[in-house]
């Protein structure tokens, strides 16, 4: 599917693609490239395999006008990346970034396997609960409207509550647990316990 051509690993039961493809035409020319999952991505992290760009992410959630760059703390950003075009549930829309060779990894919400979405904080360490509709084994957080990090929790680290041991993904220093960053990860779904910036 598409107009360029990809090589595609797809699982759409469990609703996740991994996609490769090469972007041409240069930077103001849209293409598209099939992901094979057979339902609209929620989430798309993207990236230039020569590494001359960053880790974009597309969220449902903030549209098609918007990123999120993976490697950094920044803000969400208004962007070219995506063309303003929402994916389809056969294809992806890429047109800002150089001609080239990248990958991408899509993820579709699939019910009581996989959710993605967004949350209110409260800035309390008795913080929102969030449904997911079963219990998560791994979670990522990034506050999108200002600079914070993000930040990774999963049940094979921290098999109990509450889940301490954070990874982010933008930094290179190993493993925290602070207080400050808690969750409980519940039967369905996980509660913030710490009143962190992220």
């Amino acid at each position: 599917d598409g107009s360029n051509t990809t090589t595609v690993s797809a699982s759409p039961d469990s609703g996740f693609s991994i996609v490769f493809g090469t972007k041409t035409n240069g930077a103001s020319v849209a293409n598209t490239f099939g992901h094979g999952l057979g339902k609209k991505p929620q989430v798309i992290i993207q990236k230039r395999q020569d590494g001359s760009e960053d880790w974009y992410t597309y969220w449902e959630t903030l549209s098609s006008l918007y990123r999120i760059q993976l490697n950094s703390s920044s803000a969400y950003t208004s962007t070219n990346v995506w063309h303003d075009v929402e994916p389809t549930n056969s294809v992806f829309t890429i047109r800002s970034f150089n001609d080239g060779d990248f990958i991408a990894y899509c993820f579709t919400q699939i019910d009581g396997f996989s959710s993605m979405g967004q949350y209110r904080g409260n800035g309390s360490d008795n913080g929102p609960f969030v449904y997911t509709g079963f219990r998560p084994a791994f979670v990522m957080l990034k506050k999108y409207n200002g600079t914070a990090d993000w930040n990774i929790r999963d049940t094979a680290r921290s098999p109990y509550n509450v889940v301490g041991r954070a990874l982010y993904p933008n930094l290179s220093f190993s493993e925290y647990s602070g207080s400050e960053t808690y969750i409980d990860i519940l039967s369905n779904g996980f509660r913030l316990r710490g009143n962190w910036n992220s």
